[in-house]
């Protein structure tokens, strides 16, 4: 009898080894990766602080508009509530709290890079490059504005907040 229990033990213990072992075999090259989608939001200021796009604000309403892959993304300025698109939704205005902005996304979460362009209502231009790159699991995300990297910018998850002063 304990022979038998014995053998029976052995053969378990062989089984689930084995189960572990195609188990983790394949888990090589399978993983999925997925990545929270990137928002862009701007701030426009003028000088001395005071938001030009609340809709107060002298530029409420104005002609932006957001060059990305070659196709124009005007600035939508009816405030949308609640609402999540996994897709792209253009140049948007928003308010976040008491903080008035335009968003602009959804561009993808995962490894390259997004360049586009913020075309201010006065003609003037912003150019915007997001380089990402993965490391040991983790996205590093850099962001490049008008040829100058911006070390400081607002980040929440991968929403970008981008600040620009402008002068009436």
């Amino acid at each position: 009898m304990k022979e038998r229990i014995k053998t029976s033990v052995k053969t378990l213990m062989a089984v689930v080894l084995m189960s572990l072992a195609c188990m983790m075999s394949s888990c090589g090259d399978d993983v999925i990766k997925d990545y929270y989608p990137i928002y862009l939001g701007f701030e426009i200021v003028s000088p001395d602080g005071k938001d030009l796009i609340a809709e107060n604000g002298s530029l409420y309403g104005s002609d932006f508009s957001v060059t990305f892959k070659g196709e124009v993304y005007d600035a939508v300025w009816e405030e949308k509530s609640r609402e999540y698109s996994p897709r792209m939704f253009g140049l948007r205005y928003c308010k976040d709290g008491s903080k008035a902005m335009l968003t602009f996304g959804e561009l993808s979460g995962d490894e390259g890079e997004s360049d586009l362009c913020l075309n201010m209502p006065d003609g003037s231009k912003h150019e915007i490059q997001i380089i990402r790159v993965e490391k040991k699991d983790k996205m590093k995300q850099t962001v490049i504005v008008d040829g100058k990297m911006q070390p400081d910018l607002s980040y929440s998850h991968n929403n970008v907040i981008f600040t620009f002063v402008y002068s009436e």
